[in-house]
C-alpha cells in the first residue's frame, strides 16, 4: 500500500493483524497511524515493513499482546515507531529479526506483562535508538542479541526483573556495547534475572558506560546487591 492507512481511534473487539504487508509513505506522513485506537486482543505487526514516515500508536489501548516478530519500519532521522503513552495488557516483543532505522518510542507505556527486545536491530546514529523513558512494565524487561547503534533512554522506567545479554556474547557487555548514550537515571528494577549476569566486575562496567554520572542509576544497582 502506499499512503497513509488510517485507524485512528478505531475500536476492536478482538485481534488485529497486520502482517506480511508493506506499507510505503512520505518522510512526514504515516504509512500506518493508530493513535487511540483500542484493541481488544492482540495487535500483531509480523514481517510488516514500511519505508517512510512513522508507525504511530499514540495512546493505544490493546488488550493482548503488541508483536512486531521479524518487522522492518524504517525512517532513518526520524521516528520509526512511536508508542507514546500505550497501554498494553500483555508483552510487548520486538523480535524474530525485528529491524528498526530511527527511534523507537515507548515513554509512559503501561505493559501488563513483558518488554522484550531481543533478535533485534536498533538504528538511529546520533539520536536515541530505543525510548522506554518512565515506563511501567509489570514483569521484565528483556535486552538480549541486539544490535544497538545509538542511544537507549530507561530513565524514570520501572520494571520488576532485569534480564540482559552482559557476559554472554563475544563482547562483555552484549547488547549494551553499542549504545551510546546510555541513560539510567531513575530506573528502578527489582533484580536481575536468574540467567543474566549478576558479576560486579560487568555490572560496574554497564553502570559506567552511561552519559555522565548518573547518581540514582548507581545507588540502584547498590540497592539489588544488597
Amino acid at each position: 500500500a502506499v499512503g497513509e492507512i488510517n485507524l485512528r481511534g478505531a475500536k476492536i473487539g478482538g485481534q488485529l493483524q497486520c502482517s506480511a504487508a508493506t506499507l510505503c509513505c512520505t518522510k512526514d506522513g504515516s504509512p500506518l497511524n493508530a493513535d487511540g485506537i483500542e484493541v481488544g486482543h492482540d495487535f500483531v505487526c509480523e514481517a510488516l515493513r514500511t519505508a517512510g514516515g512513522e508507525v504511530r500508536l499514540l495512546g493505544a489501548k490493546i488488550g493482548g499482546q503488541f508483536t512486531c516478530s521479524g518487522a522492518a519500519f524504517v525512517n532513518e532521522g526520524g521516528v520509526a515507531l512511536g508508542a507514546d503513552g500505550v497501554e498494553v495488557g500483555g508483552g510487548v516483543f520486538l523480535t524474530g529479526g525485528f529491524d528498526a532505522a530511527g527511534e523507537v518510542r515507548f515513554p509512559s507505556s503501561k505493559l501488563g506483562s513483558q518488554f522484550v527486545c531481543a533478535d533485534a536491530k536498533l538504528a538511529n546514529d546520533g539520536g536515541v535508538a530505543l525510548m522506554v523513558r518512565d515506563a511501567a512494565i509489570t514483569d521484565e524487561l528483556i535486552i538480549g542479541d541486539v544490535q544497538m547503534e545509538g542511544g537507549v533512554d530507561l530513565s524514570g522506567a520501572h520494571s520488576a526483573i532485569l534480564d540482559d545479554d552482559l557476559g554472554r556474547r563475544a563482547d562483555p557487555l552484549g547488547s549494551w556495547a553499542g549504545v551510546r548514550p546510555l541513560i539510567l537515571e531513575d530506573f528502578a528494577y527489582g533484580r536481575f534475572d536468574h540467567r543474566a549476569n549478576w558479576d560486579p566486575v560487568l555490572r560496574r562496567n554497564w553502570i559506567q558506560r552511561t552519559a555522565g554520572f548518573q547518581q540514582a542509576a548507581w545507588e540502584q544497582l547498590i540497592e539489588v546487591y544488597r
